[in-house]
């Protein structure tokens, strides 16, 4: 026989939550859903067209981006053209938000070969960095140390990672000036 402090029925947005807070404070809690984990909300409804809306207004800032300066055009050449070095240099710097590195390709028109490959091949180091510094923030915390960015994000680390983007970066001048000779 099952015993537990709570029994939710239906497994949606609130009930997800609820018995996320009830186990947090301590509660055995059995969840019951007859459909989809998540409900509608979180399955054909509010988080798949969120993201919808928000590619298009990311697509809609682009073509009204050249108000501000910015020649969209250009720059979608730009990427297109120099698609690899570009693409890596988006994976392998942890600065911009990873739903604008996915989708600004497509918006550019990269070729799927190019953005799989240059995928692959830039998150490889990320891999490596992030495990690394997770080793270390665990054997910090393993020995009872003070959560601290400086003692995982190393300047060798960093270092590392800039050192690979600007590589990756050094291919734009160097396939612009082979290309005239």
């Amino acid at each position: 026989m099952l015993h537990s402090d709570l029994c939710i029925i239906g497994a949606g947005s609130g009930g997800l939550s609820v018995a996320a807070g009830a186990v947090q404070m301590g509660a055995s809690v059995v969840l019951v859903e007859k459909h989809q984990m998540g409900g509608d909300c979180l399955n054909p409804g509010c988080v798949p067209s969120k993201a919808l809306l928000a590619a298009a207004h990311a697509a809609q800032a682009v073509r009204g981006s050249a108000r501000f300066g910015v020649k969209a055009r250009a720059l979608g050449e730009g990427i297109r053209r120099n698609a690899t070095s570009y693409l890596l240099v988006l994976r392998l710097v942890p600065l911009f938000p990873f739903f604008l590195v996915n989708l600004v390709p497509a918006f550019v028109g990269v070729r799927l070969p190019v953005y799989v490959a240059t995928t692959a091949l830039g998150i490889l180091p990320g891999i490596a960095v992030f495990s690394l510094a997770g080793a270390g923030l665990g054997e910090v915390l393993a020995m009872g140390g003070a959560l601290d960015p400086r003692a995982v994000l190393t300047p060798q680390i960093l270092g590392a990672l800039l050192g690979l983007a600007a590589l990756s970066l050094a291919a734009i001048p160097l396939k612009t000036r082979f290309a005239k000779a």
